[in-house]
């Protein structure tokens, strides 16, 4: 599934990118933060009805 591949590539980006950040707190503290992301995809129609569907198969 060439678009959900895609999906996941662009997440795991994001997500190391906001895991790669120092975030400057007001107080001089400095805060790391982390992130996950699911990907699902509609492969075939008659088995993805709605998005509650699609959100219920994302991986967790």
């Amino acid at each position: 599934m060439p678009v959900y591949d895609d999906a996941a590539i662009v997440a795991e980006r994001v997500r190391l990118a906001i895991e790669a950040a120092d975030i400057p707190l007001p107080s001089g503290d400095v805060r790391k933060v982390t992130a996950s992301f699911g990907c699902a995809g509609r492969a075939n129609k008659a088995t993805n009805r709605n998005f509650e569907d699609l959100v219920k198969r994302a991986p967790k």
